[in-house]
């Protein structure tokens, strides 16, 4: 497999795993029984209930879609990265210009968000309390910088002003991670696989004691790295039985009745553990298997992978504004709340991906080409510093 084809292959993974976050949210908006996350009794909602207990939450799993995005992120950072002579100016580069590349964007949503919150008042008292809590806190300017720039990344790794960025923590030190394995690998390849095995070692530990989301994504970033290292392609029922198997997996709630012997192994883990197994077995079936990967390689899927990470991080500020204000209107006008539910989620998503394409235009892309020229300007001036002047060293050899 060509490497175009195999980087078009990870942008249509990505770009489907974030339409399973946005199908996630809206979910939690208007059907939020399909999770049952602390909501109450379902009971009065049986499409809802059976929906829950079936194994379909794929196609609303916002939990297991990040796992994949930790797993091909530690894939196509490790393959850019190594993916040259100069490896190690190329580690110092990546490692410059990620934090920018990411806090551009991430900020830039929160600033987003913050507008919405402050000049659009919508009515969510029939909605889920997901999206009914949402915004009720202290707002301000210097809140949202502070939260997208600093706090989401290096401190709480959470923000309330935007609730998709408690995975920013774990991408930036996911990231640093594979570079460090990658500097590592420069030197031995052994070392890697011992580190590889160190981290993951840790990372297990650590899941028995403290709950495991921090650690179970560093270990994608890993996996990520190993797949660029060892993967091979695999027959193509091979990829199709990886990806039923994660595709179930990706449907878990601890609850649920078709994962009860799932959870008699993992307990009260069995969400996080079986989210985290199906970003396994997804990415590395439609990485590898040659039918699945160019199926996502399709137009439609590589260019919603192309604006995938500005989708993610503009989507809620839309779905609190321009979702709930469309359902507002169609269920006073019908008062018929499935109906409404249906075409304002249908409304959102044209408008999540028409903006996306105006965000990544005008934010993403831009934040790329600044991180990579600070990142240039920073290893010119490193480069500048060393150099010996030539008179000095002449008049010494004279």
């Amino acid at each position: 497999m060509d490497d175009k084809k195999k980087l078009n292959s990870v942008e249509g993974v990505r770009g489907l795993a974030c339409f399973m976050v946005l199908m996630s949210h809206l979910s939690l908006m208007f059907f939020p029984f399909v999770h049952n996350f602390g909501e109450g009794s379902g009971a009065n909602f049986p499409v809802q209930q059976f929906i829950h207990h079936a194994p379909l939450g794929f196609l609303y799993s916002g939990t297991a879609a990040v796992f994949i995005f930790f797993v091909l992120s530690g894939f196509i950072l490790s393959k850019i990265t190594l993916a040259t002579r100069h490896q190690d100016r190329r580690i110092l580069s990546m490692f410059i210009k990620r934090y920018p590349r990411l806090a551009i964007p991430v900020t830039a949503s929160c600033v987003l968000s913050l507008i919405a919150l402050s000049l659009v008042t919508v009515d969510k008292s029939q909605l889920g309390q997901w999206m009914a809590n949402f915004g009720n806190f202290p707002h301000s300017l210097n809140g949202a910088l502070y939260s997208g720039a600093i706090d989401s990344f290096f401190i709480a790794g959470e923000s309330a002003y935007n609730p998709v960025l408690w995975t920013m923590k774990i991408e930036i030190f996911g990231s640093y991670l594979i570079f460090a394995l990658c500097a590592i690998r420069m030197k031995s390849a052994m070392i890697t696989a011992g580190g590889i095995a160190i981290v993951a070692s840790v990372g297990l530990f650590a899941l028995g004691s403290i709950g495991g989301g921090f650690c179970l994504g560093l270990i994608s970033f890993v996996i990520g790295h190993w797949f660029h290292l060892f993967g091979k392609p695999i027959r193509d029922s091979m990829a199709l039985l990886l990806l039923i198997v994660g595709l179930y997996f990706a449907g878990a709630h601890n609850d649920s009745q078709s994962y009860r012997y799932v959870a008699s192994v993992f307990g009260e883990k069995t969400y996080t553990v079986s989210n985290f197994l199906s970003g396994i077995f997804v990415v590395y079936a439609a990485l590898f298997g040659q039918k699945l990967s160019t199926f996502v390689s399709g137009k439609p899927f590589v260019f919603m992978g192309k604006v995938s990470f500005s989708a993610y991080l503009i989507q809620v500020p839309i779905l609190a504004t321009a979702g709930v204000f469309a359902f507002t209107a169609l269920f006073r006008y019908t008062g018929r709340y499935d109906f409404s539910a249906f075409i304002a989620s249908g409304l959102s998503i044209v408008i999540v991906y028409t903006l996306s394409d105006v965000f990544y235009r005008y934010v993403d892309r831009p934040a790329m080409t600044f991180s990579s020229r600070c990142a240039n300007r920073l290893l010119a001036i490193g480069r500048s510093s060393v150099i010996v002047d030539p008179a000095p060293a002449k008049q010494s050899a004279d």
